[in-house]
């Protein structure tokens, strides 16, 4: 899956990003890693070996994603017919909750405030 996104400001690009992810990256001759480029004056390549889990920001999304599947009308929906992180439901939004403990498959999670 590949996903790409450019932001742009009074009609310029200001930035682009892309983020492809493989499952069983192995079976396509690729190296499991994160890998982040930065150009600019002062430019970044940066490689993490292995990939970090992307668990708990799986389970975030999950978590913030409740409240507006469970207030959604009937039918089937889009990603994109939902509101994103924050933006519109800054009061339901979940944290990590520090006082429990986190382990693989699971991420404790409470309501922000």
């Amino acid at each position: 899956m590949t996903q790409r996104a450019r932001a742009l400001c009074k009609g310029q690009e200001v930035m682009r990003t892309s983020l492809a992810m493989y499952y069983q990256p192995e079976k396509f001759n690729l190296v499991e890693e994160d890998r982040i480029e930065i150009e600019g004056a002062m430019p970044v390549k940066m490689s993490i070996k292995p990939a970090m889990q992307s668990l708990f920001g799986a389970a975030n999304i999950v978590a913030n994603t409740i409240v507006p599947v469970a207030d959604a009308a009937p039918g089937l929906l889009s990603p994109l017919d939902l509101p994103t992180g924050g933006t519109e439901r800054a009061a339901s939004r979940y944290v990590v909750d520090k006082s429990r403990t986190a382990k693989p498959g699971y991420l404790p999670v409470t309501r922000k405030g």
